[in-house]
């Protein structure tokens, strides 16, 4: 059994569901390798913290994530995961430049 299932997404209203769509669609670049030097409990805080975020737990980005054609190779087996999310995406240089 996985924690934090992707299936929790499926569980959120559908204004919570394509609101959290629309900010990881503009926060995260998708590339074709995973991304293992950020977990999905990593990804989703850069959510929340983001101007306008929203709090979403683990499960419910990750349903998101994959929602949006991002692919995870650990997914069934860990209750972090890693997607194929560039590091030039928009809210990882944000944190990087610790403005979030």
């Amino acid at each position: 059994m996985v924690l934090d299932p992707p299936s929790e997404f499926d569980e959120m209203s559908k204004s919570d569901r394509d609101r959290l769509l629309l900010l990881c669609k503009e926060y995260f670049q998708p590339i074709k390798s995973i991304n293992t030097k950020r977990s999905s409990y990593w990804l989703k805080h850069r959510i929340q913290w983001v101007d306008n975020g929203m709090y979403c737990t683990n499960g419910q980005f990750k349903g998101a994530m994959l929602a949006l054609g991002f692919y995870s190779t650990d997914i069934e087996h860990s209750q972090n995961c890693h997607f194929n999310v560039s590091e030039k995406s928009k809210a990882i240089a944000l944190a990087k430049s610790r403005r979030f």
